[in-house]
Order: structure tokens, then C-alpha cells, then sequence
């Protein structure tokens, strides 16, 4: 393979063996006492070892900065700063996946520039020059000017860390992750040496292969691991991307209309493959869609939205029995109330009188038993937990359900 450079949209060295020209690197940048930036695990690796004798061999002393994790914290940016500050170094090398690289642009943003560093997370705007009070115009030029070079070498593919203008970090405080911009946290120079990718220690891959592996069975792709995207059919590629959400393992789980573009048969499939996961991962999920019949039959409460407002937040039983307003009433007019209530929607208090042999749980939808209740001259006996007895419910009030009042939702 051979070696190559280009400049955009920073200057890239591309080639197997280019983290040999790191000293030369340094060099170009006029980075004579660099702070070596890695994760605790990835300073332990004779891939670490190696590119530090690197240097030294080079006569270019390089002290390790290593204390941060994945999900780095602003805390751990801010020791970085001060190790950053007290050393006098000129420049940083950021080494090793997203993190590490993340933690080492926000070193030489938080050294240069003297605001803390949620000044310029997403909202925040004081990465732009034209929002600056007057009076840090002063503060704001000569700090600026004070940005020291960087490089980053990552050692993960994907990403993306190392050609971008931003940074990952989690607040401490709030214990919410934030973006951090500044237009001039573009690397320096960025080195691509393959072998780095390619050689990374098992003991550090195998979380991550096995975690893949986990989630492709979970989702049912068992078999298919090496397949090509096009090799795979609808329902298969939204499977995994279902399952790229999931690997990240997030508290909560937002998934925007995830299934507005497959066809009917294949909506199904995965709408039964998403209520499915719920019951084994008992996850928040935030779902959005404009297809209230989907709303229906996977949420456990419904926000229906107007203008940016919210009509009604209830369950989809008391939406459906009882709509707030003219505009979530359209909603539930010709909704079948039999695939949508359950049994307790419509259950009496339980009493010993006139009950029959049959037992109905309720938590079942009323679709599902209501050829069985119709069947009976008498009550029907409704249980809970353990088999206990919580309710009845007459025939009667299950053809009121099923053939009356759909449109007055009465």
C-alpha cells in the first residue's frame, strides 16, 4: 500500500508505518515538548510503547497523559489541562479511539481559550467571534492566538474524531453528554496508519466484537454477521439498525418513525420484532410516527401533538374511551376500541353472582377473548396477579364495545 497525504479537510498522512513519521510531524509543527493523550487501557499496549520509543529515539520527550476512559468527563479534560499547563507543553498528540482524541482537541481549546468548556457545547455560542461581548474582545483575540498545534492518531475506524471540528464530553454535574465545537478544534494533522487500526490488542477488541455479536441475535441475524447491506432484504438492514441504536446501550431509546419506509408486511414484521425487544430489554423508548394505528398497538402512553403542542398524554385505552379535544377525537373515531382496550378497560367489581366457569386475565385485549366471552350466558370471571379475582365483565358489555358507539367513543 502506498503512502499518501491530501489536505482537506485537515492534512491527513495516509499509509501503513506512517506513525513512524510522527517526530516529523512534530517537526512541521514546530511541537518540541507534545503531551501524549490515550485512554488507561490503550497506555498499557506495546502499540503505545512502541510509538513513544518513537520519539524518544527521535530525541522528542513526550510526557503520557493518560487518565480518562470511554464517556470522558469534563473533569478529566480539565486535569488534562493542568497537566497540559504545568508541563509547558506546545502541542498535544492525541492517540487511540474516539475518546481519547475528543479529550485531547478539548485540552488545547480549554488551555487556549479561558471559558469553561459548556461555553461551547450545542447552544452555546461562543465559539463565533461576532457573539462576543465587547469586552472579552481583548480575552478573545489573544487567546485564540494562543491555540497550539495538535495531531491525532486514531487507532479506531469510524469515528471520525480525528477530521472533525468537535468533541464529545460528558458533564460532570449533570451527568449529560454534550457536544463540544469550536471551528478551530480541527486537528492540526491527522495520521492514518492502518496497521494501528488493524493491530489493536484482543484484550480491547473483544468487548466490542462480542458486544456486536450479542446484538446481532438479538435482533435475529444470527447466520448473516458477514453479509453485504445489499445482500440483505428490507426488514433485515432496518433490523440492523436497530440493532447499531442498541450497541451503545442507551438509557433511552429514541427512534424517529423508524418504520414509515418499508411496506406493509414488512411494518409488521418489525413492529412485532420492536414489542418483542421491549419485553426483553424493558427500555424508556421515546417513538415517533403519524401513524396513530402504530401508536396504538405499541405504546403504553400517547402523546398525540398539535402545532408543537400536546393535545393529550394518556394511555391508549383512555385516549381512545375519552378524547380530550375535537382534534384527538378525529384520531379515534373509526379506531376498532376491540383491538385497543383490554379487559380492565371494561371489567365491573367483582361479585358472586351469575358467574360462569370461563376466566379471562386483564390484561388481555379484547379482540383476543371476545369470542370466547360471547359465548357465555354468564359473567365471565376477571383475574389479576397469582390468578386472583379483581373483576367481572357481561357479554353485553362486550358488544356494546365491539359494534356500539365507535364513533361517539361513549
Amino acid at each position: 500500500m502506498s503512502n499518501f497525504d491530501w489536505g482537506y479537510p485537515n492534512t491527513v498522512w495516509f499509509g501503513n508505518g506512517r506513525i513512524k513519521d510522527l517526530p516529523k510531524a512534530c517537526k512541521v509543527l514546530d511541537i518540541k515538548n507534545p503531551l501524549f493523550v490515550t485512554d488507561k487501557d490503550l497506555a498499557k499496549t506495546k502499540m503505545v510503547e512502541d510509538t513513544l520509543e518513537i520519539n524518544k529515539r527521535a530525541k522528542l520527550p513526550t510526557v503520557m497523559f493518560s487518565d480518562l476512559k470511554g464517556n470522558p468527563l469534563g473533569s478529566q479534560v480539565k486535569k488534562g489541562v493542568e497537566v497540559f499547563k504545568h508541563g509547558n507543553h506546545d502541542g498535544v498528540i492525541a492517540f487511540g479511539g474516539g475518546s481519547s482524541l475528543d479529550v485531547g482537541k478539548s485540552i488545547i481549546l480549554q488551555a487556549a481559550l479561558n471559558r469553561p468548556l459548556w461555553d461551547f457545547t450545542d447552544g452555546g455560542s461562543f465559539w463565533n467571534e461576532n457573539d462576543y461581548p465587547e469586552s472579552m474582545a481583548k480575552n478573545k483575540i489573544s487567546n485564540l492566538d494562543n491555540l497550539k498545534p495538535f495531531i491525532t492518531v486514531p487507532t479506531t475506524a469510524g469515528t471520525g474524531s480525528e477530521t472533525s471540528r468537535a468533541a464529545a464530553i460528558i458533564n460532570d454535574e449533570t451527568k449529560v453528554k454534550k457536544i463540544v465545537f469550536h471551528p478551530r478544534m480541527l486537528p492540526t494533522l491527522t495520521i492514518l496508519d492502518p496497521k494501528l487500526t488493524i493491530g489493536m490488542p484482543a484484550f480491547l477488541t473483544a468487548d466490542s466484537i462480542k458486544k456486536a455479536v450479542d446484538m446481532v441475535k438479538l435482533v435475529g441475524l444470527e447466520g448473516r454477521e458477514n453479509y453485504f447491506p445489499r445482500e440483505l432484504s428490507g426488514g433485515q438492514q432496518q433490523r440492523v439498525g436497530i440493532a447499531r441504536s442498541l450497541a451503545v446501550e442507551p438509557d433511552i431509546w429514541f427512534l424517529d418513525e423508524p418504520f414509515s419506509a418499508l411496506d406493509p408486511l414488512i411494518r409488521k414484521e418489525m413492529q412485532d420484532e420492536f414489542l418483542r425487544l421491549q419485553e426483553k430489554l424493558k427500555k424508556t423508548i421515546m417513538f415517533i410516527t403519524h401513524d396513530f394505528d402504530e401508536a396504538l398497538k405499541l405504546a403504553d402512553r400517547i402523546a398525540i401533538m398539535k402545532d408543537g403542542i400536546i393535545e393529550q398524554l394518556d394511555t391508549p385505552a383512555k385516549i381512545v374511551l375519552n378524547p380530550a379535544t375535537e382534534y384527538v377525537k378525529k384520531f379515534t373515531e373509526e379506531v376498532p376500541r376491540e383491538k385497543v382496550l383490554k379487559i380492565e378497560d371494561v371489567m365491573e367489581k367483582p361479585n358472586n353472582e351469575n358467574l360462569g366457569d370461563l376466566k379471562v386475565s386483564k390484561d388481555e385485549i379484547i379482540e383476543n377473548v371476545a369470542e370466547k366471552i360471547l359465548t357465555q350466558e354468564k359473567s365471565v370471571t376477571v383475574t389479576g396477579e397469582n390468578n386472583k379475582i379483581v373483576g367481572t365483565v357481561q357479554p353485553s358489555k362486550i358488544i356494546h364495545t365491539v359494534f356500539g358507539g365507535r364513533r361517539n367513543n361513549s
